[in-house]
């Protein structure tokens, strides 16, 4: 998937991870490039929602570091151990990065 993000907004990607019980790890492959940036590298986030959880909240989240190079980089973006992680995980949003740039998400799994 290719994805040109022009706004400062991140690109947001929500998806059902429903039965998923056990979602600790989101393995992301990932190109970003933004060449009008001065950024080595920016920010992406992942949030998650629980059954009772109505919307997406940034304290429901972890943040990682994603390099501007425009080279293919694998993110393993650990949820285990984040003291309002459900047990059951029910949707995820990923949010690739903080900044206009190109993304191509060429895999995305969930551990």
């Amino acid at each position: 998937m290719e994805v040109q993000v022009l706004s400062w907004a991140p690109l947001s990607s929500s998806a059902s991870a429903e039965g998923e019980s056990s979602v600790r790890e989101v393995h992301l492959e990932l190109r970003i490039h933004a060449p009008g940036s001065a950024a080595k590298e920016g920010t992406g986030q992942v949030f998650w929602k629980g059954g009772a959880d109505v919307s997406f909240d940034e304290s429901r989240s972890v943040y990682f570091s994603v390099p501007n190079d425009g080279q293919v980089h694998v993110h393993r973006v650990a949820l285990a151990g984040h003291p309002l992680l459900p047990d059951e995980v029910q949707w995820l949003r990923i949010d690739p990065v903080n900044g206009p740039c190109e993304v191509d998400l060429l895999s995305l799994r969930l551990a």
